[in-house]
């Protein structure tokens, strides 16, 4: 299988934009490009705005200098677009051009920036440690539903059960994209197929993903939740990414997309550390050669002497002006690894058959490990951390359990010992207008959520819009709700 720019680029929606060029509702003066309103698009929704309110590693932080999702991801589209414009020029004068155009200058470091807006959109409150809060509560209603109704009726298909017992805020943002947020139709924001594409990190369902052992990196988790089986499909069949046995292909772009998220929060993740006095510079440096007595790694080595070198300057005006200068000094020599890896293993990127991360298979594998080792060490144990993770578990888990009391009203009509789902009317109030109104669609209610028919599929729509709900909060909205849930 051969891949071609010319598909990876397309600017082919869901369904056909009313502010294309030529369509109804374009202004003749307006210039940009699909990609352009893309970007536009993003910037001015309510779930990226969100992200200024969700924790990139340190929840309810107090300290305005401390990354949020928000901040980061604005770092992560930053980088990827400067990746993706040294890709494109170097491109521009490549012979295996695989269907590459200079035209494709300006479109592809656009995509990648777009890309790295949205990466993070789908994470819950309280990080990554949300999403497994969200998975345990899914999966414990779940196994309480079957057990209370005995009926074969609640049996969710093998996808079903499985998106929700691994919940992923990957997973989430494409849904995001796609379906929840709607404005008149089930398409969402009407992005392109180019962008759709290049966020799908693991082109697999929750069945075929999730083995964290693989060597194929795109199995490691998953892609998508069964309800955009269908888009998923027209997004990769649009962009060229389905080969002849009917599997999906990883984008070339979420390769850098990949890459640009790690350089961000571990580069990030240090100086945030450091701003929270959680280490001094002179014991970062010590990490960086302990770490590396036994590898001998010599990326790790040149770095380890440049940062002796910022840290014994005494021109900088701060601490703080040193540990920003060593950031840059890291991100520095693996943005360049990052592109040296993508030309070495372009034909293999091309042809769909690469299976790793690219810093993973570059020069700087062992620094990024280094700098995982020193977050874990100073950042992840931090008891700060860890009491915050142990309220997001509380706080998650009561909410989920409210609307799951709320939403699960379970009884017999008169006459007939058939059950049916009635939804809370207080509860309802408590979900977004946007969640239910996609809900409505999927399953056909009535406008009073009641009458809902027990099976495994509506079963399954009911616990997604638990979901919905719960990871499209704030960390300080869930917090707050929580609290005035119980009086606090």
């Amino acid at each position: 299988m051969i891949l071609s720019w010319k598909k990876l680029l397309s600017s082919k929606t869901l369904i056909q934009r009313t502010t294309e060029k030529g369509q109804k509702g374009r202004d003749s003066f307006d210039g940009r490009s699909s990609f352009d309103s893309d970007y536009d698009r993003i910037i001015f929704s309510y779930p990226f705005r969100r992200l200024q309110d969700k924790a990139q590693l340190f929840p309810l932080e107090s300290n305005d200098f401390v990354r949020t999702r928000l901040t980061h991801s604005l770092e992560v589209a930053a980088l990827a677009k400067s990746m993706g414009i040294s890709i494109a020029k170097k491109l521009s004068g490549n012979e295996k051009s695989y269907d590459w155009q200079k035209s494709y200058e300006n479109d592809l470091p656009k995509v990648l920036e777009c890309s790295g807006l949205v990466h993070d959109l789908g994470n819950p409150p309280f990080g990554h440690f949300g999403e497994k809060v969200i998975s345990d509560n899914l999966t414990k209603i779940l196994e309480s539903l079957k057990e209370n109704l005995e009926s074969d009726n609640v049996e969710l298909l093998p996808q079903q059960k499985s998106d929700l017992e691994k919940f992923e805020g990957n997973s989430q943002s494409f849904r995001i994209l796609t379906h929840i947020q709607c404005i008149k139709d089930g398409y969402g924001y009407h992005m392109t197929s180019a962008l759709l594409a290049s966020i799908i990190k693991y082109p697999v369902d929750s069945v075929k993903g999730n083995v964290k052992d693989s060597k194929d990196v795109r199995l490691h988790k998953f892609g998508y939740f069964f309800t955009e089986n269908e888009t998923v499909n027209k997004v990769f069949e649009n962009t060229g990414l389905i080969d002849c046995k009917g599997n999906y292909i990883r984008h070339p772009l979420t390769f850098i997309l990949e890459a640009a998220d790690d350089l961000a929060y571990c580069a990030g993740d240090i100086e945030d550390g450091f701003k929270k006095h959680l280490f001094s510079i002179e014991e970062l440096i010590n990490c960086f050669e302990e770490y590396n007595k036994n590898i001998n790694d010599i990326k790790i080595w040149n770095l380890t002497a440049s940062l002796r070198d910022i840290f014994n300057d005494d021109s900088y005006y701060s601490e703080e002006k040193k540990v920003q200068n060593i950031r840059i000094a890291i991100q520095q020599v693996m943005f360049h690894s990052i592109i040296k890896c993508f030309f070495e293993n372009y034909d293999q990127i091309m042809s769909g058959s690469f299976s790793k991360e690219l810093i993973e298979a570059s020069d700087v594998c062992e620094l990024r490990n280094c700098l995982k080792e020193i977050t874990k060490k100073y950042l992840f144990s931090n008891n700060e951390v860890i009491a915050k993770e142990i309220l997001g578990r509380k706080v998650i888990s009561e909410l989920v359990k409210l609307y799951a009391d709320g939403l699960f009203n379970i009884y017999e009509m008169d006459g007939n010992k058939k059950k049916f789902i009635k939804f809370d009317e207080r509860t309802m109030k408590l979900i977004s207008s946007d969640y239910l109104t996609v809900f409505k669609k999927t399953i056909c209610c009535n406008d009073s959520f009641d009458n809902i028919e027990i099976n495994g599929d509506n079963i399954y729509y009911i616990l997604l819009l638990i979901a919905d709900q719960i990871s499209g909060m704030t960390d300080n909205y869930c917090l707050s709700l929580y609290r005035k849930l119980n009086g606090i």
